[in-house]
């Protein structure tokens, strides 16, 4: 799979942890926008070096972004 697009699950309660997508090291579009998932950014999501978009807009997002992420050089959109 290289394509994940989830949006809109506001309705999902108090929120959700990350989803474990470590395994998904092919994903080039990671979309989870509205998905109320909370906590910090797993590191692993900085080492899908695929990934050229990655959209986490509107979570309960906290912490600093992974250093992980500084290997990321194919994005174009964060």
């Amino acid at each position: 799979m290289t394509d994940l697009r989830i949006s809109d699950l506001q309705e999902n309660g108090t929120g959700a942890p990350f989803p474990p997508l470590a395994n998904m090291t092919k994903l080039v579009t990671l979309i989870l926008r509205s998905c109320n998932i909370i906590g910090r950014i797993p590191d692993f999501v900085g080492e899908l070096t695929s990934l050229k978009t990655l959209d986490l807009s509107f979570n309960k997002l906290d912490g600093e972004i992974p250093d992980s992420f500084l290997g990321v050089k194919k994005a174009a959109y964060m």
